[in-house]
């Protein structure tokens, strides 16, 4: 029997423009949380954790991809707060409430086919769309969720240790869109000297987002891990830690973590150690997310268009000994028909293929 596996419910036009970002597989094991720099109480005490691997996405949401279901969660059963804004397309959304990213997370998920995280019941037979409810997270299933704090930490640090941010002890113009301070403040010995904001994105003194690829990665190739928009963890907040294995933060709060920075922010915030909390009702142009998912669950396919053609590539990390079903239909909702039949090799090999449907626009994998 075929097990569904991956959904694309989108016109050919609308695909083009609002693809999944890539993601990033953060291996398994312990690092220290923390850091005892700068005599910082909010990164203290040093606790040793151990994760599970577990995939994250290189970059915070986009605008452009959050609009995209957004329009069709709100067709489909959601409700959400607020809406989302964004600079641009290639911009980090931003005002969006910790509930409305818990949402979309669950609308992404059901319209790629995979199963929500956050569900109403203790039981996950009831999935989250709207209100403000007790939430219960399934961490065993596929869909998308947001990152723990510990797993956000793990994934900035990337192949540093202890370091005051993602790329290093020190931060720079080059590094990332935040507040570097005042002149004639006490700015930090870190920043050399540097103040104001990014002058990139501060035209006529009014500091904005920048696109999710204006500044380079952390070691693991993650973007935006310092600066530009905090963003929305699991976790309730408390004043310390949560250490041991795959810690999810306290069972109760009132607070959810933000980590992060933002372009707003000082640098002081953009440390990777820097802990930061917001009342999960609140929008602020300061806040986005980002989205991680199961080590266990396949890697997202890569969709591209050739609009000039209508030609649709298919890229995708197949499943060792796996067998695929890539279908194509005229409406959401099917008849499907076959358009290739593949076998997976082995874990690492990845599928390309150039379809070439006549009035197609909508597509599926299934796999036995």
């Amino acid at each position: 029997m075929k097990k569904f596996l991956f959904l694309f419910l989108i016109s050919l036009r609308l695909l083009a423009q609002s693809e999944s970002p890539p993601e990033v597989l953060i291996p398994g094991g312990a690092f220290d949380m923390g850091d005892f720099l700068d005599a910082s109480p909010d990164a203290r005490p040093v606790l040793g954790v151990r994760l599970a691997s577990f995939w994250i996405e290189r970059d915070p949401v986009t605008h452009d991809l959050w609009s995209s279901v957004h329009s069709w969660a709100v067709t489909n059963g959601y409700a959400f707060a607020n809406s989302g804004k964004g600079k641009g397309p290639r911009h980090p959304v931003h005002s969006v409430s910790w509930h409305d990213a818990v949402r979309w997370c669950n609308a992404r998920s059901e319209r790629e086919g995979r199963a929500p995280v956050y569900l109403l019941d203790s039981g996950f037979t009831q999935v989250f769309r709207k209100g403000e409810p007790q939430i219960h997270a399934n961490w065993e299933a596929n869909g998308y969720r947001l990152p723990t704090e510990a797993e956000w930490e793990k994934a900035a640090r990337g192949t540093l240790n202890r370091k005051r941010f993602p790329r290093g002890d020190a931060l720079g113009i080059p590094d990332g869109n935040f507040y570097a301070g005042a002149t004639g403040t006490n700015v930090p010995a870190y920043m050399g000297g540097l103040t104001g904001y990014n002058p990139t994105y501060a035209l006529d003194g009014m500091p904005y987002t920048s696109p999710v690829d204006a500044f380079p990665p952390n070691g693991l190739g993650l973007r935006d891990m310092a600066g530009n928009v905090f963003q929305w963890c699991w976790d309730w907040y408390t004043p310390t830690y949560r250490g041991g294995d795959n810690p999810r933060g306290a069972d109760a709060g009132s607070l959810r973590i933000i980590r992060g920075g933002s372009w707003y922010g000082q640098s002081y915030y953009c440390r990777t150690g820097y802990r930061n909390s917001m009342n999960p009702r609140f929008a602020v142009n300061t806040c986005g997310f980002r989205c991680a998912f199961s080590a266990a669950a396949p890697r997202i396919p890569t969709v591209g268009i050739d609009l000039s053609t209508g030609q649709v590539r298919l890229s995708f990390q197949a499943q060792a000994g796996a067998r695929y079903s890539v279908q194509q239909a005229v409406q959401a909702d099917g008849p499907w028909t076959e358009a290739a039949l593949l076998d997976g090799r082995d874990g690492s090999l990845s599928w390309t293929d150039i379809l070439r449907p006549e009035t197609a626009r909508f597509y599926r994998i299934l796999v036995e």
